[in-house]
């Protein structure tokens, strides 16, 4: 039981951490862009 709660939270980890490099991308394109002007 404890395994599969890790092997959950780990998967959640995962996809907060592309969902927040994903997030990241998105504002420094913009601040780039933004930049450029």
């Amino acid at each position: 039981m404890r395994r599969s709660l890790f092997m959950h939270t780990t998967k959640g980890s995962l996809v907060v951490f592309l969902f927040y490099r994903w997030e990241d991308s998105c504002s420094f394109d913009v601040d780039d862009t933004e930049d450029e002007e």
